[in-house]
């Protein structure tokens, strides 16, 4: 379960053409690999899955020429265990790993619907990195595929159309954070992380979680569930928090800050910058 706000802006003159701020919420003892470029495949840099059945994938992930993409699950109901569906975990790295565009990815792979639920956001950079092309499939969204224009997106683990009261509200943050057009990318990077990833203001009670839940979640989960960062519960929590920026000069800035046990680290743990090779 995860959240993601981005921003898409290709005007000649934005200061960033995008910038995503993202938190991966996943129980603490499901062993990963920090964010970095792979050893079988140093095109890719993302983090990665170490659990057993889905060793090797990765949730948000990018390349050297100009791919991005990142996924969220679907709330479910416990007795909604989908194990007759695929694994979600490769979704993200095999449309890094090939050459189709983010529409023709969706189609071929995606809209079968035979993976278990989740969200997937697709993006390239073309013609030089003049232009971007961003493309979303949701399982449980009618809305999708559908093609993202210029502007401020944020995605949860429901549909685009479902407005949890977190995502609402990181989204002003978010908003009110990207604003700022005196802020170098650090400071961008800084304050997402600390503005925007790390919100815990509490916003329980929530109709929408609660109804698209059921009623297994323990009430003492759905408090802090119901907060940008989830922070406080012993087995399960923010686990990764990522901020990825490319500049107008076509670099991509991409941070990572690892969370154990509710204890965020007051760095990022790692960090990569490098220019986009799109000639696409």
């Amino acid at each position: 379960m995860c959240i993601v706000f981005f921003q898409i802006n290709q005007s000649c003159t934005a200061k960033h053409k995008l910038i995503i701020a993202a938190n991966r919420d996943e129980y603490f003892n499901r062993p990963t690999q920090q964010a970095g470029f792979l050893a079988d495949n140093p095109n890719i840099l993302c983090g990665v899955n170490l659990q057993p059945g889905v060793k090797g994938g990765t949730w948000l992930g990018v390349n050297k020429q100009g791919k991005f993409a990142f996924l969220t699950n679907y709330l479910t109901p416990k007795e909604d265990t989908y194990t007759d569906k695929v694994s979600r975990g490769f979704i993200v790295r095999n449309f890094l790993e090939n050459e189709m565009n983010p529409h023709d990815y969706i189609a071929s792979t995606l809209m079968s619907r035979e993976h278990r639920p989740h969200h997937f956001v697709g993006g390239q950079f073309t013609n030089n990195c003049q232009n971007m092309n961003v493309s979303y499939f949701g399982t449980h969204d009618s809305s999708s595929p559908l093609n993202f224009d210029d502007g401020v997106y944020a995605l949860a683990c429901s549909t685009l159309e479902t407005k949890w009261r977190k995502v609402d509200h990181g989204s002003n943050k978010f908003h009110k954070v990207i604003q700022n057009p005196n802020s170098s990318t650090k400071e961008l990077m800084d304050n997402l992380f600390t503005d925007v990833l790390s919100d815990k203001t509490p916003l329980y009670p929530d109709a929408l979680v609660k109804k698209q839940s059921g009623s297994y979640l323990p009430e003492e989960f759905l408090k802090l569930y119901c907060s940008v960062m989830i922070s406080g519960y012993p087995e399960y929590g923010t686990r990764m928090q990522t901020v990825l920026i490319v500049d107008n000069n076509n670099q991509m800035h991409f941070a990572e800050r690892t969370i154990n046990s509710n204890t965020v680290e007051p760095n990022p743990s790692s960090y990569f910058t490098f220019p986009i090779d799109s000639g696409i």
